[in-house]
């Protein structure tokens, strides 16, 4: 789950995505985490060998989960200087500034119905992820935004069927 914020207009746009149960999820496992040392330091656990696996294997596995979907992402527009400007904010930290004379296409990968991930293609062929993870949004705020301020509608890319025999 994601939140989307949008803010400006056409001249100058910022789109932000924060990663909601990515989020939630070290939450919760950070506070499983303390109530496992709670209980070590208290007494109630003896034997150190099992509650010392859990908190390793759940630090890692929110480690996993916030090195791979846990950045905050920032794209903003500036149409007067003609600059677009990406950040992602986590563990994988980014900041790609191009032009947005080069964005030639808007390309959205569906994953499944509400499942997606938008990607700029710039004119040197290169691919721009927005998000390096797939967004499940009921709306698509920040899609119609960034496809009203590049003026283009953007390229709908379903995923390939794959034959099973």
């Amino acid at each position: 789950m994601f939140i989307c914020s949008v803010t400006g207009d056409t001249q100058h746009l910022r789109v932000r995505y924060v990663p909601v149960a990515a989020w939630g999820f070290t939450l919760l496992v950070a506070f499983g985490i303390a109530d496992i040392v709670g209980r070590v330091f208290d007494g109630r656990i003896v034997d150190l060998d099992g509650p010392l696996a859990a908190v390793a294997g759940l630090a890692g596995f929110a480690f996993f989960i916030l090195y791979n979907g846990g950045q905050f992402v920032s794209i903003g527009f500036d149409r007067a200087n003609d600059t677009l400007d990406l950040h992602h904010y986590g563990l994988k930290s980014l900041h790609t500034q191009r032009r947005i004379s080069e964005v030639t296409a808007l390309e959205v990968h569906i994953l499944r119905r509400a499942q997606h991930r938008i990607e700029l293609r710039l004119r040197s062929g290169e691919r721009l992820p927005v998000t390096p993870y797939h967004i499940i949004s009921i709306t698509n705020r920040g899609l119609k935004s960034m496809s009203s301020l590049l003026g283009m509608e953007p390229t709908m890319i379903a995923p390939s069927r794959r034959v099973l025999r």
